[in-house]
């Protein structure tokens, strides 16, 4: 079973590299991006900007959720206060 911070860093990076490819396409580029117009890298990093701050946004949460979790007291198999 993968962990949930394995979980996101795969799906941040198939929605960066979705990114990047439908860039590409929309815009006729090159997969080289040194090939592209400065207006053109202007544009991607703006939508990888975009990109970026929403998987920060979640990230966020998964670090919160995680030491909500970790303040949480055990309460066992049984349900009850392990004390």
């Amino acid at each position: 079973m993968i962990s949930d911070a394995q979980q996101y860093h795969r799906e941040r990076s198939r929605a960066e590299s979705k990114l990047f490819d439908e860039f590409i396409d929309e815009y006729g580029l090159d997969y080289d991006d040194s090939t592209w117009t400065a207006a053109q890298r202007a544009a991607f990093a703006a939508r990888a900007d975009e990109l970026a701050a929403t998987w920060d946004a979640k990230r966020q949460a998964l670090i919160e959720a995680q030491a909500a979790h970790d303040k949480a007291p055990d309460t066992g198999a049984s349900g009850a206060l392990q004390g």
